[in-house]
């Protein structure tokens, strides 16, 4: 799952930085999230499908 929200972050071109912005959430948390250290809650989930312009389910890997 850590490996899509990179790759769909670099996707649209944004830097760590854009994408925490975007998804109202710290560098550090975007940063942990996209290691595998931790993983968002559904709110975050919800916000980062939004922000990323695609569903959830690709995201948790449900989808290809």
């Amino acid at each position: 799952m850590s490996n899509r929200f990179k790759e769909r972050r670099n996707e649209l071109g944004l830097s760590a930085e854009q994408a925490a912005v975007k998804i109202g959430v710290t560098l550090g948390t975007l940063y942990s999230w996209e290691r595998g250290d931790t993983k968002p809650n559904a709110k975050a989930l919800a916000d980062m499908a939004v922000a990323y312009n695609i569903s959830a389910d690709w995201l948790i890997g449900l989808k290809k």
